[in-house]
């Protein structure tokens, strides 16, 4: 278990596994945030507050008319500077909700911040929604927290067949949902609030990113204001926290770029790399760019086994792939080495905000669109999970194209991208990254605000093939650059743009051909973690 989590009944009797009133917040300096003064008649509000170590980031602040609590990090901003935020937008104990989801989308981080003023909490996350917040709510109860484990021990949970279904088919749920019926992720952005005495509850959806805007700069202008911001994103990180940084490094471009910038502002570094079946070549790149870079690198040994994979699942509850089970063997030892704590930071989001996302062929119809899709982030083909479930491929198509079609963007390739980042990007890899944290605080430069803003305006033509991405790199750290990848080759030569080219014009074929395609030339999976 993990973070804060808070239930609120009005009838206790319809809860019978809540605990008592007098022992249900976990910590005694969260006993007066979440205390009642007059509770209704029958009702009980449980909150409970999980630090899986004791450095987890949590703040707990007071201000004239009420009080916040901060679950994670905000990095570009200080603690006074998030207090006056949040004043400023307090009116007579009300919250000014559009003005303060203005405010929170310049904020850098991932967090979960709720303010009190009198009988109403404000539930506030990441414009990102890179800490993954769950809600769910019925006519007697009103959930929110970071546990789907301890929300188990109080309510049953039933599979939602759908959602079942796309995460079969693609490794995760679609559009914000768990696997579990009425539990669903808190969307990027959002404000909920909650007013105890009424019951009430109101969401704010803060409008998604659109990706329909390009900018006009050359290649040169756009890499040279991404590096820019990718430092003042790695000062950011770096200068808010006072622990070491451990570094997963894996010798990819992502990792590497990480390592670089970090050891641009701060020697409070170290490095280190898993050693599993398969990684062998990524151990020796990791172990040359630590040496290049001057860092201190360690290697760990990992395995896999049924043990770490139900971990995990306890962890995760069904929101990671358990095959990496052998991560938290990883994580594990990396905790051990720094007992008294390390900020961990890794290369992800590098192959989200700097390549080329969307289709190989731009102008395509939604229907193409829908085929597309199904075919570029399958897992197990849309046909087989339809026989397994009873759900028609046909049924399920539909159901994609409607969601696809929600999306703000006019062109359908915009949509493409748009899928990634949300579905792909919010409803996996940004759970995959949670799983750190049961360890240490874990984050990545590459996902602050203003960095992936501007990069999502770079021009499509110029994000292909990975020509801004090898920009990017000459402009950051040019020696680093004549470091060849696991297939031997640096970012300048040809035989990497082949390989891009061939992800970026094969990667929404049907599953049958890519696997055609790979054996008929040899090409293997690039990885640039």
């Amino acid at each position: 278990m993990i973070g804060t989590n808070l239930i609120y009944t009005k009838d206790i009797a319809s809860i019978p596994t809540l605990p008592s009133r007098e022992d249900n917040v976990s910590d005694q300096k969260f006993v007066e945030f979440f205390s009642l003064q007059d509770p209704q008649p029958g009702s009980l509000l449980a909150a409970e507050f999980f630090a899986p170590y004791p450095e987890y980031p949590v703040l707990i602040g007071t201000f004239l008319e009420g009080k916040y609590l901060l679950e994670g990090k905000v990095y570009n901003r200080t603690q006074p500077e998030i207090e006056s935020s949040i004043i400023s937008c307090i009116h007579e104990g009300h919250l000014n909700i559009a003005k303060f989801q203005q405010i929170v989308r310049q904020f850098s981080g991932e967090f979960l911040m709720i303010i009190r003023t009198g009988t109403s909490f404000y539930f506030i996350n990441d414009v990102l929604g890179r800490l993954p917040v769950y809600q769910t709510q019925s006519d007697n109860y009103f959930f929110i927290g970071r546990s789907l484990h301890w929300l188990h021990a109080q309510i049953p949970f039933t599979f939602h067949k759908i959602s079942v279904f796309e995460y079969l088919w693609a490794g995760y749920a679609l559009n914000y949902k768990t696997l579990y019926k009425g539990i669903t992720r808190i969307p990027p952005g959002t404000v909920i609030k909650f007013d105890i005495t009424s019951f009430e509850i109101t969401t704010s959806h803060l409008p998604s990113f659109n990706f329909d805007e390009r900018n006009e700069l050359s290649i040169q202008k756009n890499a040279g204001e991404l590096v820019n911001l990718f430092h003042t994103a790695c000062r950011d990180i770096a200068h808010n926290h006072s622990l070491p940084i451990t570094i997963s490094l894996s010798g990819g471009q992502d990792s590497r770029s990480v390592a670089f910038g970090i050891s641009e502002t701060t020697k409070n570094i170290f490095t280190t790399t898993f050693q599993f079946p398969g990684s062998e070549q990524d151990v020796i790149l990791a172990q040359k760019i630590a040496f290049d870079l001057n860092l201190p690198w360690k290697m760990y040994e990992v395995m896999n086994n049924v043990e770490l994979e139900k971990s995990l699942l306890r962890m995760k509850y069904g929101l990671n792939y358990l095959r990496l089970g052998f991560l938290i063997d990883y994580l594990s030892k990396i905790r051990k080495d720094h007992i008294n704590g390390s900020l961990h930071l890794t290369g992800d989001g590098g192959d989200k905000v700097l390549p080329y996302l969307g289709e190989s062929k731009a102008c395509v119809s939604m229907d193409a669109l829908v085929q597309q899709v199904a075919n570029r982030h399958t897992m197990i083909p849309i046909s087989i999970v339809s026989r397994l479930l009873s759900i028609s491929e046909d049924e399920f198509k539909n159901h994609l194209y409607s969601i696809l079609n929600s999306y703000p963007e006019q062109t359908p390739n915009n949509k493409s991208i748009h899928f990634t980042i949300y579905e792909r990007g919010h409803q996996s890899f940004y759970e995959g990254e949670d799983r750190n944290r049961h360890f240490f605080w874990s984050t990545t430069p590459f996902y602050d605000t203003g960095l992936f803003s501007f990069a999502m305006r770079v021009p499509d033509q110029q994000k292909k093939y990975y020509r801004l991405y090898t920009e990017f790199m000459r402009q950051l750290a040019p020696r680093l650059m004549k470091i060849p990848d696991e297939n031997g080759f640096t970012m300048e030569q040809t035989g990497f743009r082949l390989r891009k080219a061939y992800h970026e014009l094969f990667r929404s074929t049907s599953p049958g051909w890519k696997k055609r395609i790979k054996t008929g030339f040899g090409i293997k999976k690039i990885s640039n973690k």
